[in-house]
């Protein structure tokens, strides 16, 4: 009788078991379809859902720039797609009233307006997105001129803040990349002043704290978008701009306006201006505030002629 009783004890059991082993693998199999569902992006750009980076040297590449990999690899372009956020249903929501246009701090959105003829249903990039509102250049564009775009912050509390907004944009937790490759770097969380370490000269105080970010070059960010053209870039990194430019692999991308912020740095301007002048196809159009002195300005602009 003990016997017995114990043999259908363990005849449940083991029904128990491979009902548990076969809802594990039904949830695995819809799980790993369900990544494979195109997504359609802001800007009508049709990408797969990412996959895995699948080796070692794919890790290595990624994190410290090791090996001889792309920005066009198809798993560094998955692996930049994780890391990116799309809008939410129900739309914005802005802190700010309705009746607000202009949320640029300097006049920029309506400046660029004007030189693009208000130009409709355009892509915008803004590195250093800040909150994704106040202090926004292209929140005007997206709003008054039906654009989309991508909103780049490294700084986890201002993502978060930009994710709440739920703009009709691309967000990415990363920052753009000073060198030809990805790679992780240090960055200074120093409010409005967060920027890449050893590039950041505002934040000088020892006492700043610091944290591992991503960084991917501007080639790389887009490629994985599938964005070959962007009508207005608003460069605001704390001290990368320069290096962050140099980057730019030119027969694979190409940038109607710039505006990139120098702080009236007079010495970082003339850099800027000369890294322009030898690209030979773009020419200065004004300051930020409008009509500035260079030493005073905060932000300069470029565009393609």
């Amino acid at each position: 009788m003990v016997k017995t009783t114990v043999n259908k004890f363990h005849l449940v059991l083991m029904s128990i078991s491979l009902n548990v082993i076969l809802l594990i693998a039904v949830f695995y199999q819809a799980f790993h379809a369900s990544k494979h569902v195109p997504l359609s992006s802001t800007n009508g750009v049709t990408f797969e859902s990412p996959s895995a980076i699948r080796s070692t040297q794919e890790s290595l590449y990624v994190m410290h720039g090791e090996g001889n990999f792309s920005d066009y690899d198809e798993h560094l372009s998955n692996y930049i797609r994780s890391m990116m956020s799309r809008q939410s249903p129900g739309g914005r929501r802005l802190s700010s009233k309705s009746s607000r246009v202009d949320f640029s701090q300097m006049g920029g959105s309506r400046f660029v307006d004007k030189l693009l003829k208000q130009r409709r249903n355009g892509f915008f990039v803004e590195c250093g997105a800040f909150g994704g509102e106040d202090l926004s250049d292209t929140l005007f564009f997206e709003m008054q001129r039906n654009w989309t775009g991508l909103l780049i912050e490294a700084h986890s509390e201002y993502h978060r803040e930009i994710l709440r907004k739920n703009r009709r944009a691309l967000v990415l937790r990363a920052c753009l990349s000073s060198k030809p490759h990805p790679g992780l770097v240090k960055f200074k969380l120093h409010g409005w002043g967060s920027g890449v370490s050893a590039h950041n000269k505002r934040a000088t105080d020892k006492t700043v704290p610091e944290t591992d970010v991503q960084c991917f070059t501007l080639n790389s960010v887009m490629a994985a978008v599938g964005v070959s053209h962007i009508d207005f870039m608003v460069l605001d990194v704390e001290g990368s701009e320069l290096p962050v430019l140099q980057t730019i692999d030119w027969t694979r991308l190409s940038v109607d306006v710039f505006s990139i912020e120098y702080h009236g740095t007079v010495s970082k301007l003339e850099k800027i201006r000369n890294f322009f002048r030898q690209r030979g196809n773009y020419r200065e159009v004004g300051k930020l505030p409008v009509g500035a002195k260079d030493s005073v300005a905060q932000d300069v602009l470029f565009m393609k002629v």
